[in-house]
């Protein structure tokens, strides 16, 4: 069950990488992004919103500018990054899918951190 379980993390985690490090390279080489659907059609500013700039920036461990592109998702990402290493360890360890409360108050944090941002970064 063990095994299974590890196969059920990486091959997902793989072809997630895999995809992703294909746009950097698609991104870095023609500057063309995924548009964001929410902006074309409201004109707003979604609250992911410069996740590919912020990725670029991340990438030439330039840190102050990944921040500018979009602050709230740049500071959440530790966070997401423990909670998901947690996660994944736990459902190794035990086939338990289920959040843990800390884990679930992170997401719903994380939600309204993003819908007050969007919010913000649109008024000013």
């Amino acid at each position: 069950m063990y095994k299974e379980r590890v196969k059920n993390i990486i091959k997902p985690a793989v072809i997630l990488l895999i995809v992703g490090m294909l746009y950097a390279i698609f991104y870095g080489i023609t500057g063309i992004g995924i548009p964001c659907i929410f902006r074309q059609i409201t004109g707003f500013k979604c609250p992911g919103c410069g996740i590919s700039h912020m990725f670029m920036a991340i990438f030439k461990f330039d840190f102050a500018s990944a921040f500018k592109h979009n602050p709230v998702i740049f500071s959440l990402m530790p966070f997401w990054i423990v909670a998901i290493s947690y996660q994944t360890v736990h459902y190794i360890k035990t086939g338990d899918k289920k959040f843990n409360k800390p884990i679930n108050g992170l997401v719903w944090i994380s939600i309204m951190a993003l819908i007050i941002f969007a919010i913000i970064r649109n008024i000013i």
